[in-house]
């Protein structure tokens, strides 16, 4: 469903790690493409091949100026806090980095007259589904601090919406991982399973297993990991509809496929050809046994297909590039 129409994209946190493969791939079809990022957590691309601004999310004024200046048509919106567990440690930062200069961001798109936004939202708002494969309209009661922050804002797209005519596409990204030559930024090792895995097999390390007594087939946690670059065309495909049909909409990106903890360990076992050492400890509250997206929607709708999202190329794209 591609348009031909050449469009002006601004991507918010174009340097990070979801951000950078889609800025690269919009490039490469003739968009032109602006980068407003702060560069706290990500990579700095190279300047010559891009238009950067280096900014706050919560800046008004700057975003209002980059708007109206490079005549954007379509903002992708992928600045944004990302740790469940941080997020609990640290709510104060979630909540004013997602929530509160995210309106900044709202206003400012109002105040320049574009009125369409894809927004990087989070399986985090399911919460403990009770339903799986997860569609788009199970209840949303998230359990972290970050869940919360992308369903707050979901829900003032929604309001800006019905008051204003903002039009928004929400993505519920479940597990990305992997990495393309095309990204610059990394998908953080503190952080997923994926390259703490890959760290421990590097390292001689162990490996903790949050519970092995879920109601699962091998007693481990199943989720549903996505790669980057099929994370990328879905922001991609998602640009191009709203362009076309001018609707908002809400679409689960991910695989499909459920992977559980102890599959992922074999896999990367498999790639690295190392033995890890497992450690078993207690179940994280909060943490759901099962979770896997029902992309029925995306695939129909936006013409998506998470081609590149089996969990051993994820894991053997994730070798080549950091380890």
């Amino acid at each position: 469903m591609g348009i031909e129409m050449k469009k002006n994209v601004l991507v918010t946190g174009g340097a990070g790690y979801i951000g950078s493969c889609t800025v690269n791939r919009l490039l490469k079809r003739g968009d032109k493409v602006t980068v407003y990022d702060n560069f706290l957590s990500s990579n700095q691309l190279p300047a010559d091949k891009l238009d950067f601004i280096r900014g706050d999310i919560g800046d008004y004024e700057l975003l209002r100026k980059v708007l109206i200046d490079k005549n954007i048509d379509v903002v992708h919106h992928l600045a944004a806090l990302t740790s469940v567990g941080e997020s609990v440690l640290f709510p104060q930062e979630y909540y004013l980095n997602n929530v509160i200069k995210g309106k900044y961001l709202l206003d400012a798109l109002l105040d320049s007259n574009v009125k369409k936004i894809i927004f990087s939202s989070s399986c985090a708002t399911y919460g403990m589904p009770l339903n799986t494969p997860v569609c788009e309209e199970e209840k949303q009661f998230p359990v972290s601090p970050y869940g919360w922050t992308k369903l707050i804002f979901e829900q003032m797209l929604r309001d800006y919406d019905f008051a204003y005519g903002l039009k928004h596409i929400i993505l519920r990204y479940f597990n990305v991982a992997g990495a393309g030559a095309e990204a610059s930024g990394t998908c953080k090792s503190g952080y997923h399973i994926v390259p703490l895995l890959l760290d421990a097999a590097s390292r001689g390390k162990h490996f903790s297993i949050f519970g092995n007594d879920h109601n699962t087939y091998d007693g481990t946690c199943i989720r549903d990991y996505v790669h980057v670059l099929d994370a990328a065309d879905a922001g991609i495909k998602s640009i191009d509809y709203i362009v076309k049909d001018n609707k908002s909409d809400v679409f689960n990106i991910g695989s499909g496929r459920g992977t559980s903890v102890f599959e992922v360990i074999k896999a990367v076992e498999c790639v690295t050809e190392k033995k890890i050492n497992i450690k078993i400890s207690k179940r994280r509250v909060g943490d759901p046994s099962t979770l896997i997206a029902d992309n029925t929607k995306a695939k129909e709708t936006l013409g998506w297909t998470p081609s590149n999202s089996s969990i051993h190329n994820i894991v053997e794209t994730m070798s080549k590039k950091y380890y």
